[in-house]
């Protein structure tokens, strides 16, 4: 068997959440040259285009999507859409965040709670609404993405070092879960 045969990802279906972005982008790439079929899901539908255009012109099958995933009738919505359209997803990668807080303790509480509603209540939503289908399947991947800040703390980074943090622990309560 070819090395390439080993890795292959070619039937499976994989959603990048956050996919346009300087992190989720190079992972869409790999798992589309690997073979799967890519949703790049963005809340903005200009953040998602220019990257599936590039991609598309690279003979990948990479498709875009709005997804706002703070909101779980959205999040419901879209993955009834992937799975009409394609198939259930078997790969779910929440690289997507949020950054409002600019001033840090001398911002607002509402910054504090934009940053969690996307950050940390949307990595909820998507991880249970993607974990239960995958659990229904017997199978699937979900992979959180943190940052070095979920670990270590720098000045000024209060709202998404507290997020990221939370995603490391999250995850583990997560697989342990499902």
């Amino acid at each position: 068997m070819h090395t390439s045969e080993l890795f292959s990802l070619k039937g499976q279906c994989a959603v990048v959440v956050g996919g346009a972005g300087k992190i989720g982008f190079p992972m869409v790439e790999a798992l589309a040259e690997a073979g799967a079929k890519v949703y790049i899901a963005s809340r903005r539908r200009e953040n998602y285009l220019i990257s599936v255009k590039k991609l598309q012109k690279k003979g990948l099958d990479v498709e875009g999507i709005a997804l706002d995933q703070s909101d779980e009738a959205n999040v419901l919505e879209v993955l009834d859409q992937i799975s009409n359209d394609f198939k259930a997803p078997d790969i779910l990668i929440n690289s997507g965040y949020s950054r409002p807080m600019k001033n840090y303790f001398d911002d607002t509480v509402d910054n504090w709670d934009k940053s969690m509603t996307i950050n940390a209540r949307g990595m909820f939503i998507t991880c249970r609404a993607f974990g239960n289908v995958m659990a229904q399947q017997g199978k699937g991947t979900i992979i959180n993405i943190s940052s070095i800040y979920g670990i270590v703390g720098s000045k000024g980074g209060t709202s998404y070092h507290s997020a990221k943090g939370g995603v490391r622990t999250f995850t583990k309560a997560t697989a342990i879960q499902y």
